[in-house]
């Protein structure tokens, strides 16, 4: 099951979250949601009751329950990156306004990280992984693992928040009477 690790950008997780999922296979089979008729062609029961042929194999399956639960953790990892990242905003500015720093070039990078703080979720994120962690666009699309987004969608999207950030940055810029 080789294929099943380029799903997933995390090595820390991978044999963890594939373990979850062929247990949640497993009971699907043992509970007969997954099951063999008489012709050996694989059915599932859905959530209604109704029978229906199985359109991938059970190695496909058993892959997307661990795109599945790697989102799922993903999700749940993204709440607490947010808890952070606000925590860490909160620590800047808490220590800008013990330790002043008069200097100009110290001021621009307190508002670039204060504007970068303030984007929306998914901004940050993206951005974050570009720019910081300097992941391609591809190994963002994995990593967040956004299914229905095309690489042109994630660059578009990289580039309006871009705009937004320059337009946030050269707003504080133009309020401390700074050259953007």
């Amino acid at each position: 099951m080789s294929s099943y690790k380029t799903v997933f950008s995390r090595e820390d997780i991978k044999e963890d979250i594939f373990q979850q999922s062929f247990v949640k296979l497993w009971t699907e089979i043992e509970t007969r949601r997954i099951f063999l008729d008489e012709n050996d062609t694989i059915l599932r029961r859905d959530r209604r009751g109704n029978i229906r042929k199985l359109t991938c194999k059970l190695k496909t399956f058993l892959i997307d329950i661990a795109k599945n639960d790697y989102r799922d953790w993903l999700r749940n990892d993204r709440l607490e990156l947010e808890e952070e990242f606000e925590s860490f905003a909160h620590m800047v500015e808490v220590r800008s306004a013990i330790m002043p720093d008069e200097s100009s070039e110290s001021l621009q990078a307190q508002i670039v990280a204060h504007c970068v703080f303030d984007l929306p979720p998914r901004c940050k994120e993206i951005l974050t992984m570009f720019y910081y962690d300097n992941m391609s666009l591809d190994e963002i699309i994995q990593a967040r693992g956004e299914k229905n987004t095309s690489k042109n969608g994630l660059k578009t999207g990289k580039y309006k928040c871009m705009e937004t950030l320059k337009g946030k940055v050269k707003e504080m810029y133009n309020n401390y009477n700074l050259k953007y």
